[in-house]
């Protein structure tokens, strides 16, 4: 019963801070101005889905480092600031040599963003959309997000929300979040399932683009990419087939590291199986290297089950790299498993398929835009579907060559698509 009412206290707290977004975001509307300034245009503002850590994860990293290097070679005089939480997150914007500015804090977070923007006075801001606009993790977060875009398009400036997904139960209390949006604000959804979701919840317009971090350039000039590389053809050179795999413990809502450890070890014992049955290495490839939602939590033991079984078959690239190296990296696999939606996209890009972990219901209208087929879209792996995995993972194995081809069919449209992101 604890932990019922548990629930229960965090769902009223969770209402309560809805409802006093929507009283504050309904103040501040009524002063909105716009503020047109006489100096050229050269201000971006980034809102980022993570204030606090800002570039932890490596998807979030890919899509504000496409937007700075974009701006900053449009406008080589641009100023750029990140909207942050704490001094971790500020820390971390200062490392990017751009400007931090700590506003997401205090009992008054919308008033504050609102405050430090005017200080800042942008002719651009991107919200970073990424996963988070459809309440997943919190509506409140969603709700703030969503007036920040609003309040900053009526103060004339020129306002996008770069391309997010929209899983099939978004919170009902961002219905009028949306409704009362600024028309002025560009929406953006990344691929057509979620716009198909997203218009079924609101008539307030969008428009259909790719992700942005489809247009990350990879990062090649790091010494782990040639040894890797030069691995890799070792393997070919051996007649084997190169799977990179990304498992994550948020496969597991809330998951405790003995489940972590048994998820691990059930796909690490599928991927032995096939292993022994046919030529394929691994190259385990974690995508995010944030505490506690670590995607080594899980590939650490994958790599010791399976370097005592296949010892010159594994490379585990455990270190931290950037998204950029990180997409690099994917590029050398012949395909990659994938529970990261971003690793997803950095192989695509890089003209590899992937078969992917579904994970919050944002995969499979990915895949729809390079019109791959559902089957690549697997359910989070347990014992009930392991005999399930170790087919589909054959019959990608088996199908490698057709669905590189498709990749890289449709590839040119979806870059097309991603640009989008930059018309604000």
């Amino acid at each position: 019963m604890g932990g019922v009412y548990k629930e229960m206290r965090r769902r009223f707290k969770e209402y309560r801070k809805v409802c006093e977004g929507y009283r504050e975001w309904q103040r501040l509307q009524s002063k909105a101005i716009a503020a047109p300034s006489s100096r050229a245009p050269c201000r971006l503002l980034i809102v980022p889905a993570d204030p606090w850590n800002v570039t932890g994860s490596r998807g979030d990293e890919a899509m504000i480092m496409l937007l700075v290097r974009y701006f900053a070679s449009t406008y080589p005089e641009a100023h750029i600031a990140i909207i942050t939480a704490d001094e971790k997150g500020s820390s971390a914007v200062r490392s990017l040599g751009l400007t931090p500015l700590q506003a997401w804090c205090g009992p008054h977070v919308l008033r504050g963003i609102c405050e430090a923007a005017a200080h800042f006075d942008p002719d651009w801001a991107v919200i970073i959309g990424a996963d988070v606009m459809d309440g997943y993790y919190s509506a409140a977060f969603t709700l703030t997000l969503v007036a920040t875009a609003d309040l900053l398009a009526r103060r004339g400036c020129r306002t996008a929300i770069l391309g997010f997904s929209f899983n099939r139960a978004p919170r009902q209390s961002l219905k009028r979040a949306f409704a009362r949006i600024s028309p002025q604000v560009v929406i953006n959804v990344r691929d057509p399932v979620s716009l198909e979701r997203f218009a079924r919840f609101t008539p307030t317009k969008a428009r259909l683009v790719a992700d942005a971090a489809f247009m990350l350039s990879p990062e090649t000039n790091f010494p782990e990419y040639q040894t890797t590389l030069d691995w890799v053809k070792q393997q070919h050179q051996a007649g084997r087939t190169v799977l990179g795999v990304n498992v994550h413990p948020m496969l597991i809502k809330n998951a405790r590291d003995a489940e972590v450890l048994r998820l691990a070890t059930g796909v690490a014992g599928t991927l032995a199986r096939l292993g022994m049955t046919r030529p394929v290495s691994f190259m385990l490839l974690p995508h995010d290297f944030r505490a506690g939602f670590a995607d080594n939590r899980c590939l650490d033991p994958m790599a010791k089950q399976l370097c005592a079984l296949f010892s010159d078959r594994i490379r585990h690239l455990g270190s931290a790299r950037t998204a950029a190296e990180l997409k690099a990296l994917a590029g050398l696999a012949d395909g990659v498993v994938s529970s990261r939606l971003h690793l997803a996209i950095a192989t695509l890009g890089m003209g590899k398929p992937a078969l992917v972990f579904n994970y919050q219901d944002k995969f499979p209208g990915l895949l729809r835009h390079f019109g791959l087929s559902d089957w690549l879209v697997m359910p989070a792996p347990d014992d009930s579907n392991a005999a399930e995995l170790l087919a589909r993972l054959g019959r990608f194995v088996n199908e490698l060559c057709a669905l590189r081809s498709r990749v890289v069919e449709k590839l040119p449209v979806v870059l097309a698509l991603s640009r989008l992101n930059l018309d604000i």
